[in-house]
């Protein structure tokens, strides 16, 4: 049996689930996004951008690409938890309903290289 949909299905159960208990509205897009659109590119020198600002209560989509290796996306604060495959951008659409600053992380699978953050500024 292949395990790893299962481990996928569990992570994003557990990402909804944050976001849910940190008010966030978040969704895997599967259908037109709606609202800004923030594009991150995402390769073994950094992310960018990895700093912007969203605002509260107004929808918005993270399309997030990795170029040449597997990253994981993620922000505990936002609920967001994300395997990146090269080549295949994620979409994740949010309706923030905290202000403040959340941390974002990106961290490249089976690699040595260092965990690269950000910064997502939610404001009134």
């Amino acid at each position: 049996m292949d395990f790893s949909l299962l481990k996928e299905g569990a992570i994003v159960v557990a990402a909804l689930a944050a976001s849910v208990l940190a008010g966030i509205r978040l969704a895997i897009l599967t259908e037109k996004p709606r609202g800004k659109i923030i594009r991150i590119a995402v390769d073994q020198s950094g992310v960018r951008p990895n700093q912007f600002t969203l605002v509260r209560d107004e929808p918005a989509v993270l399309e997030i690409a990795a170029a040449a290796t597997s990253f994981v996306f993620f922000s505990p604060g936002l609920g967001i938890h994300l395997t990146l495959q090269p080549g295949m951008p994620a979409r994740v659409q949010l309706r923030p309903e905290t202000a403040g600053q959340f941390v974002f992380s990106c961290a490249a699978r089976d690699s040595g290289l260092p965990v690269l953050n950000g910064t997502i500024s939610v404001i009134d």
